[in-house]
């Protein structure tokens, strides 16, 4: 599949007369538990020649491609990339902590961004998204008796950690879930629980319902109610990184 991913991105190359700047995936499999019908979910940054950026008229800034063998490819463009990039946008610091990369994973691009995301870091917008997501799936997926689709609760328990990681390291969490995991963000009867569900997804599909034990799931609620009340508390910070710095990043891609 990677040669196929490979393919893709150089087609894209040349139908769009873009540069991929780089390619990884995220989703279940960049987040350290896939099913065997996961999908791959492939993400790129790009940028157009010069002459692209030298209108008045503005112009699509996203590309997307559904395509056979379950492959979702979708990428933004380096401007777009690099104001959201700005503003703390969680997606984005998760495709550059990817620990899958179709393209080199250490350009001097990803090397920058790395380095600057500890600069424009926000601790209450990054726990309002992950504890969004735990609620949301919650409401939408949890069944009185405590039953569940496996994929939609790894769509609990990775965002709940990632509160409790923020709670904790005032850092952006690592893409891959089982990282996050060895930094003790559960206790360990529900680390082992989790470990063992990330072992039985390798072998189930992503529909599989599970039951999940009531131990787990006075965790589960108690750290909610825990991480939304952290989350009203925390100061938004006092200022952000030095956008010049992407400015710089911006001329020196486009320029290339």
């Amino acid at each position: 599949m990677q040669a196929i991913i490979s393919k893709r991105i150089k087609d894209i190359q040349q139908e769009r007369n873009c540069r991929i700047l780089f390619a990884c995936e995220s989703g279940s499999r960049a987040w350290g538990f896939p099913s065997p019908n996961s999908d791959y979910d492939a993400r790129f940054v790009y940028v157009h020649p010069l002459e692209w950026y030298l209108q008045i008229t503005e112009r699509k800034d996203t590309i997307e491609r559904m395509l056979p063998d379950d492959l979702d490819l979708a990428g933004w463009e380096l401007r777009k990339t690099l104001h959201l990039f700005s503003g703390c946008n969680l997606a984005l610091n998760e495709w550059i902590g990817s620990p899958l990369f179709y393209t080199e994973p250490n350009t001097p691009l990803l090397s920058e961004l790395r380095a600057l995301i500890p600069a424009f870091f926000n601790s209450k917008k990054a726990t309002y998204h992950y504890l969004s997501m735990a609620q949301n799936t919650m409401q939408a997926e949890w069944s009185l008796d405590n039953r569940i689709k496996i994929k939609k609760l790894f769509y609990i328990l990775r965002p709940l950690c990632a509160c409790r990681w923020i709670a904790n390291q005032q850092s952006m969490p690592p893409t891959h879930f089982p990282k996050m995991l060895e930094a003790g963000v559960a206790p360990r009867p529900i680390e082992t629980w989790i470990r063992d569900l990330i072992h039985d997804k390798a072998s189930l599909i992503e529909g599989e319902t599970i039951h999940v034990p009531e131990f787990a799931a006075k965790w589960i609620h108690s750290t909610i109610e825990h991480a939304l009340s952290n989350a009203i508390h925390i100061d938004p910070p006092l200022k952000t990184g030095d956008v010049e710095a992407l400015n710089q990043t911006l001329r020196r891609e486009v320029l290339a």
